[in-house]
Parts: C-alpha cells; sequence; structure tokens
C-alpha cells in the first residue's frame, strides 16, 4: 500500500470495520505508537479495496475460504499475518533488487515501500509537517529525514525573497555593522 505510506503490521490489522469507501477514510488502530490515525486513499487503493471487499462477500456466501477475523489481507485460514510473506522475498531476489548488497541497511525491504511513499511526497512538495502526520512518526525530526529530497523547495524559497524584493515600494537595505 504504498499509496497510504502505511506499516505492514497497519495493513495486517486492517478490518473492515476501519474503512469507509464513500468518505475514503482508512482508521488505523494500535500503530507502532499507540495512536490511532486516519489515511485517505488514492483511487488506485479505493478500486483495489472495493474489489476485495466484493471478493470477500463472494467467499462469505460460499463458505469458501471465509475470514471470520474480517481482516482486509488475511492471512491463511483467516488468521491475522504477523510477518513479511517469503514471496516478497522472493519477487526481490528475482528483480536482483539486493544484489551486491551485503550492508543490511541498504537492502530492499517492505519497509522501503513506506519510505518511498514518503520521498515522494516530499519531492512533490508536500510539507513535512503532512508527511509526518501520514507517517505517523511522533517527531518531526524523524521525518526531517527526507528533507534533502526537496532541493527545488529550497530554490523556490530563494525565489519567493526575489518576488518580494520586486514588489513596489520593497527595498533591500544593507545592515550597517556599526
Amino acid at each position: 500500500m504504498v499509496y497510504c505510506a502505511v506499516r505492514g503490521g497497519e495493513i495486517f490489522r486492517l478490518e473492515w470495520q476501519d474503512i469507509n469507501i464513500e468518505s475514503g477514510k482508512i482508521i488505523l488502530r494500535d500503530t507502532k505508537n499507540t495512536e490511532t490515525r486516519i489515511v485517505y486513499m488514492s483511487k488506485a487503493v479505493k478500486k483495489m479495496l472495493i474489489r476485495r471487499r466484493d471478493n470477500d462477500k463472494i467467499k462469505k456466501k460460499k463458505k469458501t475460504d471465509w475470514n471470520p477475523l474480517n481482516l482486509i489481507f488475511p492471512g491463511r485460514s483467516g488468521k491475522r499475518i504477523t510477518s513479511i510473506s517469503r514471496t516478497f522475498d522472493r519477487v526481490v531476489e528475482d528483480l536482483g533488487l539486493n544484489e551486491g548488497i551485503t550492508d543490511k541497511r541498504y537492502r530492499f525491504t517492505f519497509h522501503c515501500i513506506r519510505h518511498t511513499a514518503a520521498s515522494w511526497l516530499v519531492q512533490a512538495g508536500t510539507p513535512l509537517y503532512t508527511v509526518q502526520q501520514l507517517l505517523g512518526h511522533k517527531t518531526a525530526a524523524l521525518t526531517a529525514r527526507y528533507s534533502h529530497l526537496a532541493p527545488a523547495n529550497m530554490q523556490q524559497t530563494a525565489k519567493f525573497f526575489d518576488k518580494l524584493a520586486e514588489t513596489d515600494g520593497a527595498e533591500v537595505i544593507p545592515m550597517n555593522s556599526k
């Protein structure tokens, strides 16, 4: 769910009661920092969830492979998933994403998808405070890791001052060191 920037554990705990297709809201309960937060669905996420909901209804009617916990992404036998599947690791391996990378800090993991979402938002000019709230970070310092990805924002800031100086009646006054 790159389009929501949520953690794996948050995905695994999602139940249908946490989803409001009409308003586009997803309620994340029992997050890593123990706070409940809301994220909003993109069109792609909404479309995927509607498909899952419809498939779940069909399974429920047929009483086959039904999900008694009402999880959106149930594991085998309808149980809650507790870790990323080996399938993810196989796909990463098949794509060669970690080929030649021995340092664990630089290996592609499921959590990298969340970082990608945050990076995209910062690069698009989304304010860091907004990214912080979306990610559920308690401190701005944690979110600030992504700030280096938006050099264009710094250039825009300089242009703001240029425009200010060009405004009629605005003048730059040199400061005297005395």
